[in-house]
């Protein structure tokens, strides 16, 4: 039997409308950005980088978690293969090899 420890935060309304509000717009980016590239062809990370700096959703968030994001989209990309990366997503869920993916932080749901 494996013990685990259960852990349930207690937080409060503001912290979880800040979470959902930053979940909301790294989801928006991601998408954005794997259309773009499903529809022009791939980019490297520093192009897609210096494209979306301006976006409007990344001036929500911390730098880190946007450049988290694009580097998810990188090694997700269909021809990541070239650039060094795995050609399959790390989302297995309907996520077929050789396809983007559609990316989705899910809003957390606290008792």
């Amino acid at each position: 039997m494996k013990l685990s420890f259960k852990f349930k935060p207690k937080i409060t309304k503001l912290q979880l409308n800040i979470i959902e509000e930053l979940s909301f717009h790294i989801t928006k980016l991601y998408n954005i950005v794997n259309y773009d590239c499903r529809e022009n062809g791939f980019k490297s990370y520093i192009e897609t980088e210096k494209e979306y700096k301006e976006n409007w959703h990344n001036q929500f968030l911390h730098s880190h978690t946007y450049q988290q994001c694009l580097k998810v989209l990188e090694k997700n990309s269909p021809s990541a293969s070239i650039s060094g990366g795995s050609s399959q997503c790390s989302n297995t869920k309907g996520c077929k090899t050789g396809k983007f993916c559609l990316f989705t932080y899910p809003l957390p749901y606290f008792i």
